[in-house]
């Protein structure tokens, strides 16, 4: 079915976002009428003989179509199979026994059908934070734009769009967020070898409820993960604080959270290489108490044991932070972790809310339920929704 689901105009089916794709749908109705036509005698004259190497092509459309449906379904990964299936609609259409007129007429209503469902679905550069034509973010004037420093980033987020309006010495790392920068990346030596330059060192952090302290020093569960990431570079925070650089980025100037209004923009917070006095200046509010892993890390394989499509062993990233049991897999767009009530949770990307498979006990024994061939929360075709 899925050359029927891919015309469907909704998100979830390449999980990014809506590409609704009447094509593969169209090819497999054309050939279906080929293949009728090869049946009716008086009508094989009319029709032109396929190529060998056209045939190949076709088939081999048709069979890496269905592979990549069942390694992952993700638009990116069939770029080439995306671009290949309109030539070869139109190669197919030529080939029925219709006239050469009414070949042309079917295929300006391919163009139409497509065309139609492009110009309702389609939206440029949907996952910025600002519009292609815009040159600059709106961000208040700061003697930290003025002078060269290392600015590191740490969220889903990298907000590179700050970029150009700081001073064009300064020198910019995005250490984590779907993916973590450690030792063994390609990218971790240029990162230590940028962290023992003479400049001062950032972390610039979106703003938020509660961000930061009466001592404007970062502070709650966002503190806590950022020491985690800081930790395995040799940093902590300094005792300097932070300072907000208003912005209007994403979201209006101000918003409002349970009744206060919170300033929008970043909190641009100093840090360190660690030493002796440096590890009594992480935030009280960041400290926490690692948790023996053995127990949260069983019932994590036992997931990835029971479904290995969508939580390959070894193949998910843990956290950074000491204590905190969670594992992302990129490659499916899930991630799975251990609350602190206790409870094993897994989240498509692409859903709206998580799914909890039970305590860690449970999970551990097996004891519970996951439909392999299908996650909760990702696509669900038209004639299954409420």
């Amino acid at each position: 079915m899925r050359p029927i689901l891919m015309a469907d105009p909704v998100a979830g089916l390449y999980f990014e976002a809506p590409a609704p794709d009447w094509r593969f749908a169209a090819l497999a109705v054309l050939l279906l009428l080929l293949g009728v036509t090869a049946l009716v005698p008086a009508l094989r004259p009319l029709r032109p003989r396929m190529p060998a190497q056209h045939a190949v092509t076709v088939l081999g459309l048709l069979v890496t179509f269905y592979v990549w449906t069942f390694a992952s379904g993700n638009s990116r990964y069939f770029s080439w199979g995306l671009l290949l299936v309109g030539p070869l609609s139109v190669m197919v259409t030529f080939m029925l026994p219709i006239g050469r007129g009414r070949r042309w007429v079917v295929v300006a209503v391919l163009l139409l059908i497509q065309g139609t469902a492009l110009y309702f679905s389609y939206r440029p550069n949907p996952l910025s934070a600002v519009g292609m034509t815009e040159s600059a973010a709106p961000l208040q004037a700061s003697p930290l734009r003025d002078k060269p420093a290392v600015f590191l980033t740490a969220s889903l987020q990298s907000y590179s769009v700050l970029v150009p309006l700081f001073h064009p010495e300064s020198r910019w790392a995005h250490i984590a967020g779907q993916f973590n920068l450690l030792p063994g990346t390609t990218e971790w030596p240029r990162l230590q070898a940028l962290l023992q330059s003479p400049l001062p060192i950032y972390v610039v952090v979106a703003s938020g409820p509660g961000a930061v302290d009466a001592k404007r020093m970062l502070a709650g569960g966002r503190a806590h993960r950022l020491q985690g990431v800081l930790s395995h570079h040799g940093l902590v925070f300094s005792s300097a604080g932070c300072q907000m650089l208003l912005s209007a980025l994403s979201n209006p100037d101000f918003i409002v959270s349970k009744g206060t209004l919170v300033q929008q923009g970043f909190w641009v917070c100093a840090v360190e290489r660690e030493s002796g006095q440096a590890r009594n200046r992480v935030p009280a509010s960041a400290a926490t108490e690692a948790q023996p892993a053995s127990a949260q890390a069983q019932a994590l394989d036992a997931v990835e044991q029971r479904c290995p499509r969508f939580f390959p062993p070894g193949g998910g990233r843990g956290s950074l932070l000491p204590g905190v049991h969670d594992r992302e897999y990129p490659a499916s767009d899930v991630r799975l972790w251990v609350d602190r009530y206790g409870d094993v949770n897994f989240y498509y990307f692409g859903a709206a809310d998580a799914t909890t498979l039970g305590t860690v006990e449970e999970v551990r024994a097996g004891r519970f339920s996951l439909p392999c061939g299908k996650l909760p929360g990702r696509y669900a075709p038209f004639w299954q929704r409420p």
